[in-house]
């Protein structure tokens, strides 16, 4: 007999709500599993280069779910002229 059992992911650290402008910030990550989320505005990240407010960076707004990733070095945030907060959860995998 087998029994399955469901199985949650450990909380390791949450960042406090950060604000974001129109210059890129880097965080560093180091191959830690992440969850970004955007609170409030609109949040472009880029794990592989400087984040830049447009269709090279990957789009998070506070209406879109969150985004689940593995960032091997630093993950680049930007917003635009509105302004955003953020927030990232480090999962304990």
């Amino acid at each position: 007999m087998q029994y399955t059992r469901e199985i949650f992911k450990k909380v390791k650290k949450i960042t406090g709500a950060t604000t974001l402008s129109t210059t890129a910030i880097s965080v560093a990550i180091k191959g830690e599993c992440i969850t970004v989320i955007s609170l409030a505005g609109n949040v472009w990240i880029n794990p592989l280069a400087t984040a830049v407010a447009d269709q090279t960076s990957i789009k998070i707004t506070d209406t879109s779910k969150p985004l689940d990733l593995l960032v091997d070095g630093n993950l680049s945030l930007i917003s635009d002229v509105t302004g955003a907060t953020y927030q990232i959860i480090y999962w304990d995998i």
